[in-house]
């Protein structure tokens, strides 16, 4: 009977250990994980003074942890990803590595500086260009047709936090040229990068196709000392009490994305940024690593 006692009180202890370890378990995840209720009140106050009014639910209690991403960049990737896209071999001209393949011409400057361009066809006007309708339908349309053109998908071909894709953030259409206009963004990770491509279509095939984007993708996460959200608002805060105009301004939105920095020996980085965006435009960015306004 005693034996029997001790082994349910024995039982019973470890149920009760199990539920504290439990909770001290959930406790340290919160803490890590997201904000004090009552931090981010205060933070709401503090931005108050300062007429700044945060909209809705633009401040998550979530905290956001991100990596700076990095990549190699060379001679030979540059050379590889080219031919991939264009079927020829490439040619050094000036700054640049340049493969013709009949009217095409691709170029690319090692770095991220890209352009195709047909020698047949002038170069597309998108003066005049409107709106679009169906504007959502149609970015997708022109990002998978640019991506499946450039054969993107042999070059960027990481996983995870590396997978990457084109995203529109803007189209138009030129009704006297016919054709699209469209900007698109590498978004790695699920979230986009300052490499930012203008290609014009006509029928779902580009026309012409220029600005950044590396042709290789990220290979490893450094993990580094990144501010938080809460120190970017405090810095934005400080930044407003300095302007000369006071206003209300209203806070709509707090992004994330990357900014692309090179350095000499042939790496590339990917380094997180947090976007503030009022409802009047106004839009402040900070690198998250150096606290800098950009």
């Amino acid at each position: 009977m005693k034996w029997k006692n001790l082994k349910s009180f024995a039982i019973a202890v470890l149920l009760v250990l199990n539920a504290v370890f439990g909770v001290l378990v959930y406790i340290r995840y919160t803490d890590e994980n997201y904000y004090d209720k009552e931090l981010i009140e205060n933070m709401t106050t503090l931005l108050s003074e300062s007429d700044i009014v945060l909209a809705g639910n633009a401040l998550s209690d979530k905290i956001v942890k991100l990596n700076v991403l990095v990549g190699t960049v060379s001679a030979a990737k540059t050379a590889e990803a080219l031919t991939l896209m264009s079927g020829a071999a490439p040619e050094s001209e000036s700054d640049a590595l340049v493969c013709r393949a009949g009217n095409a011409v691709y170029s690319h400057d090692g770095k991220n500086a890209f352009s195709y361009r047909r020698s047949d066809i002038s170069e597309p006007d998108a003066t005049g260009a409107v709106s679009v309708a169906n504007a959502d339908e149609e970015g997708r349309r022109a990002a998978d047709a640019v991506w499946k053109f450039l054969s993107l998908d042999k070059i960027f071909t990481g996983e995870g936090k590396y997978k990457s894709k084109l995203i529109c953030r803007d189209i138009r259409y030129s009704p006297s040229g016919g054709f699209f206009a469209a900007e698109l963004a590498l978004c790695t990770g699920g979230l986009e990068t300052d490499n930012v491509l203008t290609a014009y279509l006509r029928d779902g095939v580009p026309l012409m196709i220029e600005g950044n984007l590396p042709l290789s993708v990220p290979e490893s996460a450094m993990a580094v000392q990144e501010i938080g959200v809460l120190t970017v608002l405090l810095d934005e805060k400080a930044y407003v009490d300095t302007l000369p105009v006071k206003k209300t301004r209203i806070l709509s939105q707090i992004s994330y994305s990357y900014i692309t920095w090179f350095d000499m020996n042939g790496k590339f980085y990917f380094t997180p940024i947090c976007e503030l965006r009022y409802e009047s435009g106004e839009l402040s960015r900070y690198d998250m690593i150096t606290g800098e306004r950009l």
